[in-house]
Order: structure tokens, then C-alpha cells, then sequence
């Protein structure tokens, strides 16, 4: 059963360590965004019922880890409570990001996906009270409502602490990003002595899941949309539940193409920097870390 668990922040470089760990021969990971353990947060798609959770550790014996990574699963309140009374000896990975660039990044990746309908970074912002209040919603959103809710998504403090007052020091990784993008082989190294494993034979992954557009907004549309006559027709055709998860994802991937993302701009980033400062803080003093580089 699983035992790993990869739990944020989105944005974050999560991708790039469920890529590299899924490849590591004595794990086991199953799909990426797993949404089971965040019983509080909405999911206008339904989260994962438990016989189709548990369908993917199946040949879990036969690994030394079984894994997964969903990013839900760090700010959610009740994430970290339900899976230490499931394991309470699991190891948990945490990697962080500077909030301001982290949630620009989401604010992309969640209009890439159809998640987010405003066009500018401002106007979600100013639609979070909104939106916290169930308005405002978008008619796509494909994941969890509370992604919407970007600033909330980035006050780690309590939502790193709820993981270490379960787990402990020993069984929780704390990353940062700005290692991620110094050097890729020792983050990586981190995380291999942390769970005692060494580096596979085949190496790192390169980056993945870097800002995107849609190629086609009709295709993202169509991924997006759930419909009853839709779903019939897709479980008719083809039965097999994961089999129809891995070819949405397929779709979703063929139809996305790198961009460089638009610079913030620098009024919005001052207010932000300004927003995180006592949370910024506040992290440092939980994890011992020197964090001033995210306040510039």
C-alpha cells in the first residue's frame, strides 16, 4: 500500500520528481493528481472513490515504495491527518516555491487547462473573495475549486506544519524550487538519500510541466467538458477507466505547446511581496531556513 507521498506545491517542480521517481525501479507510482486524501476541497469531476485509488498500488509488494503525487494533498486540512492514521510511518516530500512566482505560475497553468476564464492575473486576484464564496466560478474548472484560490494555495506555514506535527523531522523532505533550477542531479540526490535508494541507471528526467498554451481551445474544451452523453459513449467504446484517463492525458499533452510565460507585472508583484512577507517569515521560522531571496 502506499507508503511515498509527493504532496506540493503545485508549481513546484512535483512533476519533475513523480517523473523521476516512477522511473526508479523499486517504485511504484500511480498517475499523477490522485485526488483521495483532500475530503474537504471540491471537485467538480468527483475525487477518486476507493477501489479505483487502491486499483494502482495493487503490486505494491513487489516494491520497496508505492507512490503518489497530488498537490492538493499540502494545503488541504484534512490530507495529512487521513493519510498518517492510514500510514503513519509514509514519507512525505514537500517541495516549495517563492508564493508570488508559484502562484503566477498556477494562475498559467490553470488558464492553459480552462480551469481559469479571466485574462489577467489581476482579475482572478481580485476574484478570490468571490470565488471562496462559490461565485464566480469558472464552467470548465476541471480541478479542484480551491485551486482558484491562489493566495490561499501558498500560505505554507501551516500547511508544511500539519505534515511535520504527524509525520515528524524524520519522515518528512522539505525542497526548494531555486535548488530544482540550480541543480537538477542534486535535488534529485536529496531525495534518493532521503528515502535510502540509489539513482537509477537511467538518470534524471529534464524539466517537465514548464508553462504552456493550448494548441487547440476546442480540444481543451472538449478534455474539459464532462457530459452524460459523453461519458456513456466513452465508457462504451472503452471500458476500462484508466485506459480512458491515460488517453485524456494523452490528448491534453499533444495539445500543449512550451511558451515563456509574460513577466508579472511589477505593480502586482510589489502587492504580492508585500501580501507574503509575514508568511515568508513565518516559514522560516518554522523550517530554520534563510528565505530572504523570496522578498526581492
Amino acid at each position: 500500500m502506499p507508503n511515498l507521498f509527493i504532496v506540493g506545491a503545485p508549481k513546484s517542480g512535483t512533476s519533475f520528481l513523480y517523473e523521476n521517481l516512477k522511473k526508479h525501479p523499486q517504485i511504484l507510482m500511480g498517475i499523477k493528481e490522485m485526488q483521495y486524501w483532500a475530503s474537504d476541497w471540491h471537485f467538480p469531476k468527483g475525487s477518486m472513490d476507493e477501489a479505483y485509488y487502491f486499483s494502482f498500488f495493487k503490486h505494491a509488494s513487489s516494491y520497496r515504495y508505492a507512490g503518489e503525487a497530488t498537490v492538493s494533498n499540502l494545503a488541504s486540512k484534512n490530507a495529512a491527518k487521513a493519510i498518517y492514521q492510514f500510514n503513519p510511518d509514509a514519507k512525505i516530500i514537500i517541495s516549495l516555491r517563492n508564493p508570488v512566482d508559484m502562484i503566477y505560475s498556477m494562475y498559467g497553468q490553470m488558464l492553459f487547462n480552462g480551469s481559469e476564464d479571466l485574462p489577467t492575473f489581476e482579475e482572478a486576484l481580485a476574484a478570490e473573495k468571490e470565488r471562496k464564496n462559490w461565485q464566480r466560478i469558472p464552467a470548465l474548472i476541471s480541478g479542484p475549486v480551491e485551486f482558484l484560490l491562489y493566495r490561499e494555495l501558498a500560505a505554507y506555514t501551516n500547511q508544511v506544519k500539519r505534515y511535520l506535527d504527524y509525520f515528524g523531522n524524520k519522515n518528512v523532505l522539505i525542497l526548494y524550487f531555486d535548488d530544482l533550477k540550480e541543480d537538477a542531479d542534486k535535488f534529485m540526490q536529496k531525495v534518493y538519500d532521503f528515502l535510502n535508494l540509489d539513482i537509477p541507471a537511467k538518470g534524471i528526467t529534464s524539466k517537465v510541466n514548464a508553462a504552456k498554451k493550448a494548441r487547440s481551445g476546442m480540444l481543451t474544451k472538449f478534455i474539459a467538458v464532462r457530459s452524460h452523453w459523453k461519458i456513456q459513449i466513452a465508457k462504451i467504446l472503452i471500458p476500462s477507466r484508466r485506459k480512458r484517463y491515460q488517453i485524456a492525458s494523452f490528448l491534453g499533452k499533444i495539445n500543449q505547446k512550451a511558451i515563456e510565460q509574460k513577466p508579472m507585472q511589477a505593480a502586482t508583484r510589489a502587492m504580492l511581496l508585500d501580501y507574503f512577507r509575514p508568511e515568508i517569515k513565518s516559514l522560516e521560522k518554522l523550517l530554520g531556513k534563510d528565505l530572504s531571496h523570496w522578498l526581492i
